[in-house]
């Protein structure tokens, strides 16, 4: 879990995987070793910042819709770009479908889809 801090492109995958992490079976275990493959072949790819980019501030918000087929949950989450890099980001999955209670609010404010500030 520490890794997702400086490495957001496996996010999505560690969130999946720590699911089973209080009874863990031998598909996770392989999960988890593919996910350190992948990092052992992408040492290098990191978050960067180039002075020749435009720092325009992105954001980007996205649900679901109970995609979970285990449990029917919603999960949420955000990103910011600072330019073409990504600085803070969040994935989480809801307790109930909140994404639902929360879309008309945030399509009345244009925040659905793409705000750009």
């Amino acid at each position: 879990i520490y890794l997702t801090v400086t490495r957001p492109d496996i996010t999505y995958v560690v969130h999946l995987v720590s699911q089973f992490m209080s009874a863990p079976r031998t598909t996770h275990f392989s999960a988890v070793l593919r996910i350190l493959r992948y990092i052992k072949g992408t040492l290098f790819h990191d978050l960067h910042f180039s002075s020749e980019t435009l720092f325009a501030l992105h954001a980007f918000y996205d649900a679901d819709w109970a995609g979970d087929p285990t449990d029917r949950r919603s999960t949420t989450g955000y990103c910011f770009f600072l330019g073409t890099s990504l600085i803070s980001w969040r994935s989480k999955k809801q307790r109930r479908n909140i994404a639902l209670l929360l879309m008309p609010l945030l399509s009345f404010f244009g925040f659905v889809g793409f705000y750009r500030i």
